[in-house]
């Protein structure tokens, strides 16, 4: 814009001399208009800049700058688990299929995997499980920790041990009828090198459950419980066979299959039914 201002000048004095033709001064005068209005144009967009680096507009670029950083971080952490490791041991097995029959493609080589998709599973024989399904009516006498044996045709002659591990809180129809089941989830001890040959996974199995253990229990028959008058219970006992038959006070405990579980009574003979005796 200088440049032109004074060859402009330089131009009018030599016109007025009469050196230089009229349309030279002309040219330079369109030339010196155009510069102007892209030096004009040029300021404005210089402000326009300078405001865009000032109050709210500052404010968004630097939203605009944290957003694309917790990007690019959250892209680096993605990019940091491109690696899998395995937790333990074990054998890598096809997912099993989604909630609601859908199933999930076999897993290939260059296939575009979503994030949240199952791509397989991991297992182990040393860290294997059963599960089973209780009615609601049996619900109560169930407790996580609770020993277990568990049994199978698959491994026919071998009993496995484990203790109840958890149970569902949240009940399924039965398939077999009327009412509501529970899983139960029990974890199985550690298997020998024998019972690893013998035992695979998804074997059907029969689970026998220890509700109730009591050491030196004693159970009668019910018929052999009596109550006095003043609801006491009580037996007909006495220490030998030949011996003299008293009334013994005892507590009863809980019912087992092979009748009431009793407290208080000392070694000997109880009195039964002439139909039980």
């Amino acid at each position: 814009m200088s440049d032109t201002e004074a060859k402009l000048a330089d131009t009018r004095r030599l016109l007025e001399r009469g050196i230089v033709a009229r349309m030279e001064v002309d040219a330079l005068e369109q030339q010196q208009r155009t510069q102007q209005i892209d030096l004009a144009a040029s300021q404005a967009e210089l402000r326009a800049a300078l405001d865009r680096g000032k109050g709210v507009n500052r404010r968004i670029a630097e939203m605009e700058l944290e957003n694309a950083q917790a990007r690019y971080q959250t892209l680096q952490a993605q990019h940091m688990q491109r690696e899998l490791h395995a937790p333990f041991a074990g054998i890598v097995l096809r997912p099993r299929k989604q909630e609601g029959g859908g199933s999930i493609p076999l897993l290939q080589q260059g296939m575009r995997a979503i994030q949240g998709m199952p791509l397989f599973e991991l297992t182990s024989l040393e860290r294997i499980k059963a599960v089973n399904r209780v009615e609601e009516t049996d619900l109560h006498q169930l407790s996580e920790g609770m020993p277990v044996q568990i049994t199978g045709d698959g491994f026919e002659g071998t009993a496995l041990q484990g203790r109840i591990k958890a149970i569902g809180v949240q009940g399924t129809p039965s398939d077999y009828g009327a009412g509501i089941t529970y899983e139960v989830t029990v974890a199985i001890d550690p298997l020998l090198p024998a019972q690893l040959q013998r035992v695979r996974l998804g074997m059907s199995a029969r689970l026998a459950i220890v509700t109730y253990r009591a050491e030196n229990g004693l159970a009668l028959p019910t018929e052999a419980l009596h109550q006095d008058s003043e609801g006491s219970t009580f037996v007909i006992h006495r220490k030998a066979m030949d011996g003299v038959s008293r009334q013994v006070t005892v507590t009863p405990g809980r019912a087992v299959p092979q009748g009431i579980e009793v407290f208080g009574l000392e070694p000997g003979y109880v009195q039964l039914p002439a139909s039980r005796q």
